[in-house]
């Protein structure tokens, strides 16, 4: 959540990476290096990272184009810092929630992440002063395929954006559920759409091979989901699976600003959570 203190930080303030069994089944972007030419334009772009951009444009410190790999705070006499809220490991489930009001002027990002044995709960509230483009994006490593009844569109050609290719509009109304990664370790996401809004699954640039800091295993390419709508205050709310057996958001209610309910289902289990404006959440049933 920050602050952005080094020119090797990317503008991923609240980002989140998942591992399952072990491997990466969501990732930030795999580079060549300092010199590889997607560096300014792919991997120090918000974009290409597990959190939401914001009217398309890369978060404080690379909001602008630059030459330089090592822009930094200090450099722009501004912070990036953020604030942990709270963190709490627990017995049944862990949680953490951290804002940022820094790196997007007038807008304040919110991210609540519960963590229990069978699956990941993740609630991102947005706020804003105005109505602005929301892009809230998780990177998927390995195979994926679109669903029935996706359709070609198109993302732009601003930093990050012009690097997404394969673009296709999913066929989801108010919920989703994707799938992916290799036939031994398949992972899986359950989305709920925003009033308004539409999901893409596109391709990411082809990742560098060769293994590199003690991995044992060769990277396979990554793919960007995402989730865009355009408002000033903005829910997105999503559950990861972390067994074989499939998760399934029901009812949320509630907002930005206001106490959020949500119902998640594993394995025929219903839990409902209630996530407080002030206060940690809350387990019901």
């Amino acid at each position: 959540y920050g602050p952005h203190t080094a020119g090797h930080q990317a503008p991923a303030a609240l980002h989140l990476d998942v591992q399952l069994g072990g491997r990466v089944v969501t990732s930030a972007p795999r580079l060549n290096g300092y010199g590889d030419p997607l560096y300014l334009t792919w991997g120090r772009t918000t974009i290409a990272q597990n959190t939401v951009t914001v009217d398309r444009k890369p978060m404080f410190p690379y909001d602008y184009d630059t030459e330089s790999i090592w822009e930094c705070d200090r450099w722009r006499d501004n912070v990036s810092d953020g604030e942990l809220i709270w963190f709490r490991p627990r017995r049944l489930f862990s949680a953490v929630r951290a804002r940022n009001g820094n790196v997007y002027p007038g807008t304040v990002l919110d991210r609540t992440l519960v963590v229990t044995h069978s699956y990941v709960l993740d609630v991102f509230r947005v706020s804003s002063e105005k109505p602005r483009q929301l892009d809230w994006t998780v990177h998927l490593v390995g195979p994926v395929s679109a669903p029935d009844g996706s359709r070609p569109c198109r993302l732009g050609q601003e930093r990050g954006y012009r690097h997404m290719r394969n673009a296709r509009q999913l066929p989801w109304r108010k919920d989703g559920v994707m799938e992916w990664g290799p036939d031994d370790c398949r992972a899986q996401v359950a989305l709920v759409l925003p009033a308004g809004g539409q999901a893409v699954l596109a391709d990411d640039p082809p990742v560098h091979k060769g293994k590199s800091l003690g991995e044992l295993e060769e990277p396979m390419d990554q793919h960007t989901l995402m989730v865009r709508v355009k408002g000033s205050s903005v829910l997105f709310v999503s559950a990861w699976s972390l067994t074989a057996d499939l998760v399934w958001v029901g009812r949320v209610v509630g907002g930005t600003d206001t106490p959020v309910a949500v119902d998640v289902t594993v394995a025929g289990k219903l839990d409902r959570w209630r996530f407080p404006v002030v206060g940690v959440p809350q387990l019901q049933g």
